[in-house]
C-alpha cells in the first residue's frame, strides 16, 4: 500500500530488513524518510518516541532507539541494525494486537532478536489499564496500523476516504462516530481501548451475515458492557442485531 509519497512502506520493509535499516542522518530523501518514519511510528506505540513522526532520523529518534534495545537487550548502538527491526516488528504488533502477557511473549519470542524473556515492565503500552494513543490526527500510519484502524472503520461502515494511511479529519470523524457506537469517549485518537474494540468487531463484520457470537464477546469483554449493534452499520445491514443473541428454542 503506498504511502502519500507515491512509496510502498510495506515493500520499504522487506528490502531493508536484511542490512542496517536505518541510522542518524537517514530521512533526507523520500525512501528513507518513509521508512524512518515506520520506526518512528513503532517506537511511539512502544512508548519510546514521543517527537514528531517526519522521517528524519535525528538525535531524538536515536536516543529512542537507544532505550528500545536496552529494553529488549541489544546493543544500544542507536542505529537500527536486523535485530533491532525484527524486535521492533514483533512487540510493536504485539503492542496492536495481544490482549495478555502470554500473547506478548509469543509474539516477540518468534523472532530471532527476542529469544529470551523481555521485561515487560520497560514498555508503558503493556502495562495494565495502559491507554497508548496509537494514532492520531496528523499521524502517517505504517500500513498495518492503516489497516487496524481506516480498514476496520471501513469494514465497519464508519469510513468511505481513502484507505492511504493518513490520519486526517476524515479518519478522525469516523473513528469518534465508532466510539460513540461502542460508548467510549468521543476522543477521535485510536487509544488501546478503542483499538482493542475495532480488532473484534472488523473480524464480526468479515464475518457477516452469520451472527459472531466470539468476537462480540470478546469486544464487549474490552468495554465492560453490551453493544447496541443497531448503531454498527455493517452488522446493522448483515441483520446481526441484538435479538439474534437469543438462541432458538429447542423442539421437543
Amino acid at each position: 500500500m503506498p504511502d502519500p509519497n507515491g512509496l510502498n512502506l510495506a515493500q520499504l520493509k522487506t528490502e531493508h530488513a536484511n542490512s542496517v535499516v536505518a541510522q542518524r542522518g537517514d530521512g533526507l530523501t523520500p525512501d528513507r524518510a518513509g521508512l524512518v518514519g515506520i520506526i518512528q511510528d513503532d517506537l511511539k506505540d512502544l512508548g519510546f518516541y514521543n517527537g514528531k513522526q517526519d522521517g528524519i532520523y535525528g538525535e531524538k529518534t536515536t536516543l529512542a532507539v537507544q532505550e528500545f534495545q536496552k529494553a529488549v537487550g541489544l546493543p544500544p548502538t542507536g542505529a537500527v541494525d536486523k535485530k533491532t527491526f525484527d524486535a521492533l516488528n514483533a512487540l510493536e504488533g504485539a503492542a496492536l494486537y495481544s490482549t495478555t502477557p502470554d500473547d506478548i511473549y509469543l509474539a516477540a519470542e518468534t523472532e530471532p532478536a527476542s529469544r529470551h524473556k523481555i521485561d515487560l515492565s520497560k514498555f508503558p503500552v503493556f502495562q495494565q489499564n495502559a491507554n497508548v494513543v496509537f494514532a492520531q490526527l496528523g499521524d502517517i500510519m505504517n500500513p498495518y496500523k492503516a489497516d487496524a484502524v481506516q480498514g476496520a472503520l471501513k469494514d465497519l461502515g464508519f469510513y468511505n476516504g481513502e484507505h492511504d494511511s493518513v490520519y486526517g479529519e476524515k479518519t478522525m470523524s469516523a473513528v469518534r462516530e465508532f466510539q460513540r457506537a461502542v460508548g467510549l469517549p468521543p476522543t477521535g485518537a485510536v487509544d488501546k481501548k478503542t483499538l482493542t474494540v475495532l480488532d473484534p468487531l472488523q473480524d464480526a463484520a468479515q464475518n457477516a451475515p452469520s451472527f459472531d457470537a466470539m468476537n462480540l464477546k470478546r469486544a464487549e469483554g474490552a468495554l465492560g458492557h453490551k453493544i447496541d449493534l443497531c448503531k454498527i452499520p455493517a452488522l446493522r445491514r448483515s441483520g446481526s442485531d441484538p435479538a439474534q443473541r437469543k438462541q432458538p428454542a429447542r423442539t421437543p
